[in-house]
């Protein structure tokens, strides 16, 4: 058996004919038909059951098809993993979310590799589940994602069903987003019920990727104004009155210098980062100067730079 057969096997279980997935497969049909007997032979099943309308998988052929594309993806990571071995490249992909302090740690990280010789770079934003899906299925080696500490055996475990590790950066509330003298920057705490009767905006694509839709739905905000973007939050912040946003890309700094604030939103218990990737993944020297450089972004946002200066200085 070699991974060739595999891929005949899976392309006719797809198409459901021999003559179309040969087509496909740029090869001749009696050598795609050859190939399939040569397997069925080797594993002693029918894997698919010829008619008069095509080739149709057994029960056994279901279930061979099932465990042969599982053995594909494995071959496509080892693959990948011997490319990487031989490529002078610096290869970083990761998938983050849209949080202030982990942005910018990949930025700064960004800014500092070399231009010469060869670079591969992916960098993704998505919500906690998108992310994990994505380490899962290679397309990004580590991920940090951000979820709500309510639901933590949730995500413990679906990331030992997808046989991943997760290392915690940062624990702590959300944050509320809203222009200084907003009616809501002077209470001391913040309910669900006192946001009700204000607009929220949000990013359209994924929402609040740490709050639960129920939880969102609790909120009951009038009026939402979908966003595609940090800078178009900001604008839309500034139009519409009254407005707060639930985002965690601005730190309290940054919302200073354009005229808002942040406020913590406490009611919702605490969210979590954590760095994602497989259970046997050996850190490359690019993964483990970007966590060098995400957790002083972290210790940045924690401290302040101020402190960290004297701090260090005291040291």
């Amino acid at each position: 058996m070699n991974t060739q057969h595999l891929k005949y096997a899976i392309e006719v279980g797809k198409t459901g004919s021999i003559t179309q997935a040969a087509e496909n497969l740029y090869i001749g049909q009696p050598s795609l038909s050859k190939a399939l007997k040569e397997l069925e032979e080797s594993l002693g099943i029918a894997i698919f059951k010829r008619t008069s309308k095509g080739a149709v998988p057994t029960a056994q052929g279901e279930r061979f098809l099932v465990y042969a594309r599982e053995v594909l993806r494995q071959v496509e990571k080892m693959e990948s993993l011997a490319r990487a071995e031989h490529l002078t490249a610096q290869l970083f992909h990761i998938t983050v979310p849209r949080v202030s302090y982990i942005n910018a740690a990949v930025k700064r990280f960004l800014s500092g590799m070399k231009a010469d010789g060869e670079m591969q770079i992916r960098v993704q934003q998505a919500s906690a589940l998108r992310a994990i899906q994505h380490v899962s299925e290679g397309i990004s080696e580590i991920a940090v994602i951000r979820y709500p500490v309510r639901y933590e055996r949730y995500f413990l475990d679906y990331l030992a069903e997808k046989k991943l590790k997760a290392d915690t950066v940062w624990e702590g509330a959300p944050q509320l987003l809203m222009l200084k003298g907003h009616p809501l920057s002077t209470l001391s705490e913040i309910r669900r019920e006192d946001l009700a009767k204000y607009p929220l905006i949000q990013f359209q694509d994924d929402g609040v990727p740490y709050l639960a839709p129920e939880e969102m739905d609790d909120i009951g905000s009038r009026q939402v104004v979908e966003v595609s973007g940090a800078a178009t939050m900001l604008r839309a912040l500034h139009a519409v009155d009254n407005a707060y946003g639930i985002s965690s890309d601005i730190n309290p700094e940054e919302a200073e210098e354009v005229g808002l604030t942040v406020c913590e939103f406490t009611c919702m218990g605490h969210v979590r980062d954590a760095i994602v990737y497989p259970q046997e993944y050996a850190f490359r020297a690019q993964d483990r100067h970007f966590i060098d450089v995400l957790y002083a972004e972290r210790n940045k946002m924690l401290y302040g730079m101020r402190e960290m200066l004297e701090m260090e200085s005291e040291s």
